[in-house]
């Protein structure tokens, strides 16, 4: 027997995934400003910049929002499996940062350092959690 703790409304998702992606740009451009009080970004490194940060926060947890959505129209119960699928493209989208983080000139954007592509992990970290977060708790029946 389901709960209605573990069932979703799917009529919920779409402001979910709109305020999913709304914290989670806000979260990461404060984490931004925060992180620029002790760690200097290096000059003309655009990842790091408000407006990429913003757009590509934006359209990572549009995805997640679109992915919940499907995997709602085509399971009874989606929660779980989407958060399995959420984190482990959460976990797959660090990866390339990993990478670049061992080797900075293999980044097709000048300018980045170690540290940089560690920033860019947190920024994706807060935006994975944060939309799974929401979309598993504001989309419940």
């Amino acid at each position: 027997m389901t709960s209605s703790s573990t069932t979703v409304d799917r009529n919920k998702i779409p402001r979910a995934a709109a305020l999913a992606v709304g914290y989670s740009v806000a979260a990461n451009l404060i984490a931004r400003q925060l992180l620029g009080q002790v760690i200097e970004f290096p000059a003309g490194f655009l990842p790091l910049t408000p407006g990429p940060i913003a757009v590509f926060t934006l359209i990572g947890t549009a995805m997640g929002g679109l992915v919940f959505w499907l995997m709602a129209r085509v399971l009874p119960n989606p929660l779980r499996p989407f958060q399995a699928v959420a984190l482990a493209a959460l976990v797959l989208s660090i990866i390339p940062n990993l990478v670049l983080m061992g080797n900075p000139q293999m980044a097709p954007m000048p300018g980045g350092t170690p540290q940089a592509f560690g920033v860019l992990i947190v920024f994706h970290v807060i935006a994975g959690l944060i939309t799974i977060f929401v979309l598993s708790r504001m989309t419940r029946g």
